[in-house]
């Protein structure tokens, strides 16, 4: 709940607890900006921390003369991080957004909402055949789900006919969003342990340089 609903008197309670501490409901505003000043110095000490961290690996690559290979594998994964969150969204966007096919509701209202569904789509194609494009992402996914998703990115598909759905078409599109979310999960992870593998190469290459010294 933010401040403004605290402000609006949205909050009915006289007391509440928090942390073992019982406040009066007159204090939530005030608590809750201490609790968001809190959140905001812990994320600033964490982003301190991995400029740190960044800093560290920088220089033990620089001293094994892997500088070049240390940055290119940093920014792989950092770029890939960075749209990672924003990723996902589109992934629960999707996902919410046809919830609506598994209820009972009036054709004019499908038709409706399924308008919506297309125009969201466009990014869900686009954002899918570049996952697709990215090396190894297919070696888990078998020749059905290929076909299915080769068909979703490159045609126009029709859900919903008069009265009716299509259900090999709609099938498409869940196998498309379910397919999207693995291969976004599966190349996060992918890049994140490239990356964090070459860090412990560099720590274990300066153990090494120590035991020749």
């Amino acid at each position: 709940m933010s401040s403004a609903n605290f402000s609006k008197g949205e909050l009915k309670l006289k007391s509440f607890d928090y942390d073992g501490t019982k406040y009066r409901a007159a204090d939530a505003v005030e608590l809750l900006k201490k609790i968001e000043d809190t959140i905001a110095a812990t994320e600033d000490k964490i982003t301190d921390y991995n400029h740190q961290i960044h800093y560290y690996f920088a220089r033990l690559a620089d001293a094994q003369g892997m500088s070049e290979e240390f940055e290119r594998r940093y920014y792989d994964f950092a770029f890939f991080d960075k749209n990672y969150e924003e990723a996902q969204k589109l992934y629960v966007d999707m996902t919410e957004n046809t919830r609506f096919i598994f209820q009972t509701l009036p054709f004019a209202d499908i038709e409706a909402r399924l308008q919506d569904v297309k125009r969201r789509e466009g990014e869900l194609k686009k954002k899918l055949a570049t996952l697709m494009a990215l090396p190894g992402s297919k070696d888990e996914l078998d020749d059905p789900l290929l076909t299915s998703l080769d068909t979703y990115i490159n045609r126009d598909l029709i859900y919903f006919n008069v009265d009716h759905y299509n259900e090999d078409n709609l099938q498409i599109l869940f196998n498309a969003i379910s397919a999207y979310k693995k291969l976004l999960d599966d190349q996060h992870f992918a890049k994140k342990k490239h990356y964090l593998n070459f860090m412990l190469t560099l720590e274990e290459g300066k153990g090494q340089k120590k035991e020749l010294s």
